[in-house]
């Protein structure tokens, strides 16, 4: 008799000890009389708990048994089903129908789980929800609202292949770990998906993901890099004021979306590298006062709408790249700061898209100074010249006379940068004065009774040398004058002489070096 009791007593111990290894611990009793498994589907979920294995419904029941009710997931996650504990193996569902709303607001989840490959037909709410591990709902679908309102998630959140067609919100969730979005869908036009002030301790992945609606990440932030590659926002789209501290990747993406608001990154923060390259932007695009501290990559980005505006004004970055970039006008580059710029490592090109831009003066002064910085004088010449014609351009319909003014300075000195063309000119007034002083009968001396005695002694190239070099004193000057019936002769040795002054003394400054 003792031995009986002996061995049923070592059969308990070591059916104990099973389920300690498999990480859980689960009464007799409560499995079948649990008022939490009240149908044979849930029954057999919290089996598979028990065991330590994930449950998978969708191999073990027909669709329509698949149904689990909102309680249940409630009381599953946060591990008070009575007699049943889930180890640290945590807890993870595939293929079910959620029929009810489910609601963990202030709750705790204390291990990883997995509601994969499920349908939501209620809402879901996990308002201040402390998760202590991963959760993992890739391949599901929301049919309601999804509010993970102040989420804290200490581990990776995984949604890829996810789709969502109604209401999201992630605002102000911390996530320790991962967020990843890759393929999932937000299908719903009207209603906003917003992750305002979430952050994210390390990498945010929205490969392929699809926004058919707004999308609003103000204030976010990332610790590690953002990737939103081959993305497609067919609606509103902000990052306005968020930081992502290492690289912000949204290569090949679609802003579909042709109508304002543009898409906007006004103030947007990046540690590393901002990549746009490939991506189109249907409406506008607002890289205002964004920080980038490595490249803002626009490599083959289109912008093709030419009644909204495209603007980067005070846009800062280490090296701004726009090879192949096509921006239809208007775009504002004003305020722009960089180490370094490129259109193709073609500076013709770079100057002819800069051409097309919005004008304001500190584009040119900027880009003018970057060619000085890095020794390519003729870049920055050109740079120059470029931008006072469009600044006389400009002045014309306000200002004629000042246009007219700027008109002069470029065909005579190309606005300081081509100095030599003042000798140019200076040689142009000696001929055109050795044509008009040509003839001595059509010159008098300046002494009447020096008449005879500098008769015949007369030559226009020496008189219109005299007249026009400030720094000569010629003898012909003094003695020669175009008589008092020429007045046009008489007036355009007032000029001949006016312009010696100007264009000599620049002139020789440039051929000497003294001014570059």
């Amino acid at each position: 008799m003792v031995e009986s009791i002996k061995h049923v007593v070592l059969k308990l111990v070591v059916c104990n000890a099973v389920l300690l290894t498999l990480g859980v611990t689960y009464s007799a009793p409560a499995q079948t009389n649990n008022p939490a498994s009240t149908t044979a589907t849930e029954k057999w979920v919290v089996d598979q708990v028990v065991k330590g294995e994930d449950a998978h419904l969708e191999t073990a029941f027909a669709v329509d048994d698949r149904k689990l009710s909102g309680s249940f997931i409630r009381k599953l996650l946060t591990n008070s089903i009575p007699g049943l504990k889930a180890g640290r193996h945590g807890v993870h569902v595939y293929g079910a129908v959620l029929t009810d709303p489910i609601d963990l607001r202030d709750e705790e989840i204390p291990y990883n789980f997995s509601l994969s490959d499920c349908v939501f037909e209620a809402d879901v709410i996990f308002r201040n929800t402390h998760i202590r591990g991963d959760m993992n709902v890739d391949k599901s679908r929301f049919k309601r609202s999804v509010i993970f309102h102040d989420v804290d998630l200490e581990g990776t959140g995984f949604f890829s292949g996810t789709s969502f067609d109604d209401y999201v919100t992630f605002w102000g969730a911390h996530v320790t770990r991962h967020l990843v979005f890759e393929n999932a869908q937000f299908n719903n036009a009207e209603r906003e998906v917003d992750f305002q002030n979430a952050h994210i301790e390390m990498n945010a992945f929205f490969n392929n993901a699809v926004f058919k609606g707004p999308v609003d990440f103000r204030s976010a932030s990332i610790d590690k890099n953002a990737f939103f590659v081959g993305a497609t926002f067919e609606g509103f789209v902000t990052f306005n004021i968020a930081e992502i501290k290492k690289d912000f990747i949204v290569q090949s993406a679609q802003f579909k979306k042709a109508e304002p608001p543009d898409a906007d990154f006004f103030g947007l923060k990046v540690g590393g590298n901002a990549v746009f390259s490939n991506s189109l932007f249907a409406a506008g695009l607002i890289l205002t006062k964004a920080d980038v501290g490595g490249n803002v990559d626009l490599e083959n980005v289109r912008c093709p709408n030419e009644t909204q505006a495209k603007t980067l004004a005070g846009l800062k970055a280490d090296t701004i790249i726009f090879d192949n970039a096509q921006f239809a006008p208007p775009y504002y580059l004003n305020g722009m700061s960089y180490r370094l710029i490129s259109y193709n490592m073609d500076d013709q090109a770079l100057l002819s898209f800069v051409g097309k831009s919005d004008y304001k003066s500190d584009v040119y002064s900027t880009l003018e100074s970057y060619y000085q910085r890095i020794g390519d004088v003729y870049a920055a010449r050109d740079v120059h010249v470029a931008g006072k014609d469009r600044e006389r351009d400009i002045a014309f319909s306000k200002s004629p006379l000042r246009s007219l003014w700027m008109w002069v300075q470029y065909a005579t000195m190309g606005y300081g940068k081509f100095l030599v063309r003042a000798l140019l000119w200076s040689l142009v007034f000696i001929i055109v004065g050795c044509v008009i002083f040509w003839r001595e009968k059509g010159m008098e001396t300046q002494d009447s009774d020096d008449a005879e005695k500098y008769s015949g002694r007369y030559h226009p190239i020496w008189y219109s040398l005299a007249t026009f070099l400030p720094i000569v004193n010629l003898p012909d000057a003094s003695i020669w004058t175009p008589k008092v019936d020429r007045k046009f002769a008489r007036f355009y040795l007032r000029l001949h002489i006016i312009f010696g002054y100007l264009l000599i003394p620049i002139g020789l400054a440039a051929w000497t070096g003294l001014i570059k």
